[in-house]
């Protein structure tokens, strides 16, 4: 089963009694993106909040620089900064991606142990930085 297959199957009964419940949309479109689908997840964005919207719009038109400054306003807006480290390394952004990563280490905050999981990350896996933020929070590098 494909991992888009895998949480709509799993989700289901959330968008049955929601239609609109945030994380169950906010995974849905995550799946897609992921899975190269960029028009579902644009589409399925739509059910999001206006800044997340427009986020998955510029980066399905490609506009990294737009997507970029909308995760900037996310941020000063109270955006985690473990999501927004995802956000900047879906957009390309290796260096503020990394200094959220880095930040969140020396925060302690706990969704740096499941960022260490997300595909957006995946080339970053053998940078230095990468592997030595593993070593910080007590992973295998």
């Amino acid at each position: 089963m494909q991992p888009v297959e895998r949480v709509r199957e799993s989700e289901r009964p959330t968008i049955e009694l929601d239609p609109f419940f945030v994380g169950t949309n906010g995974m849905l479109t995550e799946a897609y993106w992921y899975s190269g689908m960029t028009e579902e997840a644009v589409a399925q964005a739509q059910n999001l909040d206006e800044t997340t919207r427009r986020y998955y719009e510029a980066m399905g038109r490609g506009d990294n620089d737009e997507a970029v400054d909308l995760i900037d306003s996310a941020v000063e807006a109270g955006l985690t900064i473990t999501v927004a480290s995802r956000y900047y390394a879906v957009a390309g952004n290796k260096e503020k991606s990394f200094d959220l990563l880095e930040e969140s280490v020396r925060q302690r905050l706990p969704q740096v142990l499941l960022a260490q999981t997300y595909a957006p990350f995946d080339p970053y896996r053998s940078d230095p930085r990468f592997i030595e933020i593993r070593r910080t929070i007590g992973l295998d590098p």
